[in-house]
């Protein structure tokens, strides 16, 4: 049992964290790699035609209503902006 003590010390500093800091500008960054990871893949499995163009572009649609709905203006800007920036992908944007 001499153990013991070592085990309370980081179960009592986890639970001392501000949850403040739980909602903090990562979900932002989590929230614009997933749509810009969404969106190459979805792009390169379109242009490979992998999946379809009706598929692509449901796909597309998809992404972008969560973009919008989920990032802050400016994440969402720099994404659009990414997205048109991608010449091969174009065809399949909503």
């Amino acid at each position: 049992m001499k153990k013991s003590p070592f085990l309370l010390l980081p179960l009592t500093l986890l639970l001392t964290i501000n949850p403040s800091l739980a909602n903090s500008n990562e979900d932002n960054w989590f929230d614009f790699g997933f749509t810009t990871g969404a969106f190459s893949q979805t792009c390169s499995l379109a242009v490979d035609k992998v999946i379809s163009k009706k598929d692509a572009r449901e796909e597309m649609e998809f992404i972008f209503d969560y973009a919008k709905k989920d990032l802050d203006k400016d994440f969402y800007d720099s994404f659009i902006e990414f997205a048109y920036e991608e010449k091969d992908c174009i065809k399949f944007l909503p």
